[in-house]
């Protein structure tokens, strides 16, 4: 897991700014679904589609997984 705060050079800050593109935090993702942050928390935990990365000591939730959740 790549922790923002330690990265030394472009290759790392490339793949930070992937990670962060590609996925969303749980404020985020509660606020397009119009919810509170603990209806999404138990959203991942029920649902297989849903894939959560951890980064910066953090839960995001993937984007390519929420679209597909979303359009189910």
């Amino acid at each position: 897991v790549l922790k923002s705060e330690t990265v030394p050079n472009a290759e790392d800050r490339e793949k930070v700014r992937d990670i962060v593109e590609s996925s969303m935090a749980m404020p985020e993702m509660a606020r397009l679904l119009g919810v509170p942050r603990s209806t999404v928390y138990g959203l991942l935990n029920q649902s297989e589609i849903l894939k959560t990365i951890e980064f910066d000591d953090r839960r995001r939730v993937t984007k390519k997984s929420f679209y597909e959740w979303y359009g189910s």
